[in-house]
């Protein structure tokens, strides 16, 4: 098995190379430095390597972010223990069914790491398989190893070689189809959040709120502080501006045990707003007196919603575990359909002045009603998401065009987002 460390920064800068202190470095069990992989991932970090997969004629190297050589750190000892499991030398390596059967052993469950004998999900899978074919293309062309091509060459045989199972009999789910996104109604959205309020507390059906409401992260919530809420508004305004960087992408240090990232602005409902404010002032300081009296030296957590029973805040796992409760639209229902949820509603609620025009709109013109969609995707969507790519763009545009009645859905939203629990 090996290790992934992390540098320190400070140690770097004292013997001239700064360059160096976000890049992980891979030790073996026996605490020996494993060279070509941590060849590899300085040569990525610093940006003198790029993923030829996804280089571009148009493309400059650039360095890598801390938490993304953290990340290719941990995708490339998956690969070498699973290398090293499987009894293969770095020559065998080299060989080009090698990636296939990593893929193969992975898909059927044989190999995962952590969790032995569970498939892992596609998306994981062609991630791990492309830092480890881009780790035998930089062996070949920076280290000077040659690709074995030898007919009868079969791999070693310490794990056994289950064949990938097909499409039809996967056991892990696999992302659907963009023009099959499944959103729930708003009467079943209600009665979930009813539930939750009812079983799980006013906090639960709060920080489901701010997912399906303002279209914020799992992580965006769970580290949220009660000093990020704004001041109420006193001109009458719906909207008001928040600002959300504990949980967010971007600009994160590994070592920042409360995740802050990069900053964003959103926009949360004045109604919403009204109920997190009257939730930090009542129920958060009851509770912060229960487990007071209950836990000595005890100091309540900075995020704004924390368990009344360990009195420390929610992981995801936690978080994820209370989204599940109750009367859930759907099995796929999850807090990242959250933020798909509030996306293509604020969408049509955003999109009132032209109805009309859209529903009249039949055969060609779709690619003008999907241009006006995509262009209010840009204004609207994307900065309060903090990102879009263009599949989910797609999926979007797709949505919106089966919904039947535009205009009453846009008011029945406008009126389900004003209505109290």
């Amino acid at each position: 098995m090996v290790y992934v460390v992390r540098s320190d920064p400070r140690t770097c800068r004292e013997l001239g190379h700064p360059h160096l202190g976000h890049i992980p470095m891979i030790w073996t069990s026996h605490w020996e430095c494993d060279t070509e992989a941590s060849e590899y991932l300085i040569a990525r970090g610093t940006g003198k390597w790029t993923d030829q997969a996804t280089l571009t004629g148009y493309a400059k190297p650039k360095p890598l972010s801390e938490n993304s050589a953290l990340a290719l750190g941990y995708d490339l000892a998956c690969f070498i223990d699973w290398r090293d499991v499987r009894g293969l030398e770095l020559r065998q390596v080299m060989h080009p069914e090698v990636p296939g059967q990593y893929s193969a052993d992975m898909e059927s469950g044989v190999w995962s790491r952590r969790n032995a004998h569970r498939p892992l999900s596609s998306t994981t899978i062609r991630r791990r398989v492309g830092v480890c074919s881009d780790f035998l293309t930089y062996l070949e062309t920076c280290c000077g190893f040659e690709r074995i091509d030898i007919a009868r060459f079969r791999l070693a045989t310490s794990l056994s070689a289950a064949p990938a199972p097909s499409k039809s009999t996967r056991t892990r789910a696999v992302r659907s189809h963009p023009s099959k996104l499944r959103l729930p109604t708003l009467d079943e959205t209600k009665a979930w959040l009813t539930h939750l309020q009812k079983h799980k507390g006013l906090g639960a059906s709060l920080m489901a709120k701010m997912s399906v409401g303002v279209g914020l992260r799992a992580d965006e919530i769970i580290h949220f502080r009660e000093e990020q809420l704004p001041p109420l508004p006193t001109d009458g305004r719906k909207e008001v501006k928040m600002t959300v960087c504990y949980g967010t992408k971007g600009q994160r240090s590994p070592q920042d045990l409360s995740k802050r990232g990069k900053e964003r602005s959103v926009l949360i409902s004045t109604d919403l707003l009204i109920e997190l404010h009257l939730f930090r002032d009542t129920t958060r300081k009851l509770t912060i007196r229960r487990v007071s009296q209950r836990l000595n030296d005890w100091e309540p957590p900075e995020e704004l919603f924390f368990s009344g029973k360990t009195g420390r805040a929610f992981s995801y796992k936690r978080f994820y575990e209370i989204w599940k409760c109750g009367p859930i639209p759907f099995a796929a229902f999850s807090p990242h359909i959250g933020r798909h949820m509030w996306a293509c509603y604020t969408l049509i609620t955003k999109m009132a002045e032209d109805f009309e025009i859209i529903t009249k709109l039949k055969g060609p013109s779709h690619a003008a009603v999907d241009q006006l969609i995509a262009n209010m995707i840009r204004i609207w969507i994307t900065p309060q998401l903090g990102h879009v790519d263009e599949k989910t763009t797609l999926m979007y545009i797709l949505w919106v065009r089966e919904v039947p009645d535009l205009v009453s859905f846009q008011d029945q939203w406008w009126d389900y987002l004003n209505e109290p629990l």
